[in-house]
């Protein structure tokens, strides 16, 4: 029995033109086989390995072989200084491969990924492993992130972790950090934090008492003296 291939019409824009194309939703076994080949030989010749190309021939493939755009005729490839850097542009600049990925087959573009990326390897010997890659980079992000770290604090935590019986879970993770040197240290440091809050306080309440206190000293002297000079007046005034 063989497979009902959808068959879709859309329009894409390039450089101010429009074009109608008609592309299908799935490609029949020869014609993976031939998509693989294609990008294959552009990426792996005798002479080199152009991985950096590997992704832009991929998408090119996809054209050739989902779609009826002819880019030969579209591009004018044939008179062209930079084909593929024409290529490059037409598939940037447009969105015919969304549009075309978008309504593919249900995992059908992670099937020809993987059939490229087999291809590849078994041409150069060279095993592509994206869980690798991505566990290498992580890796990478990790030690970045990790130098401005207390590394025996962080080794304390690990093992108050490793301590936790069953499986994890947030509230058992939260309590392995709450018997952690580095909470307690937060904790003390918070402490210290409150009591010289509170030592700064008490000692400005002082100064505070002591300039009021000053205030009304000077003011009672100054009421004392007031008075001294009225009472010395007024007994001047008397023996005259």
């Amino acid at each position: 029995m063989s497979k009902i291939i959808g068959v879709m019409n859309a329009t894409y824009s390039y450089k101010g033109i429009d074009g109608d194309y008609t592309f299908f939703t799935d490609i029949d076994v020869l014609k993976k086989a031939k998509f693989v080949e294609s990008v294959c030989s552009y990426v792996v010749t005798d002479k080199s390995y152009q991985a950096v190309l590997r992704d832009t021939i991929f998408m090119w493939q996809i054209i050739e072989a989902f779609t009826n755009i002819n880019l030969k005729d579209v591009l004018n490839l044939e008179e062209s200084q930079n084909a593929l850097g024409d290529i490059i542009d037409f598939v940037e600049e447009t969105d015919v491969i969304d549009k075309v990925v978008d309504n593919m087959r249900a995992g059908l573009i992670q099937e020809l990924n993987e059939a490229v990326n087999l291809n590849i390897e078994y041409k150069t010997g060279i095993h592509i492993d994206p869980l690798r890659d991505m566990l290498a980079n992580l890796l990478k992000s990790l030690e970045d992130k990790m130098n401005g770290i207390d590394i025996p604090t962080l080794m304390n935590f690990a093992s108050k972790i490793n301590e936790i019986p069953d499986e994890l879970s947030a509230d058992k993770i939260a309590e392995a950090y709450a018997n952690s040197d580095a909470f307690k240290k937060l904790v003390e440091g918070r402490r210290n934090i409150e009591k010289d809050d509170k030592v700064v306080d008490i000692v400005e309440a002082a100064k505070k008492k002591a300039t009021k206190t000053t205030k009304t000293t000077k003011k009672k002297t100054t009421a004392k003296t007031a008075k001294k000079k009225e009472v010395k007046v007024d007994t001047e005034e008397s023996k005259e």
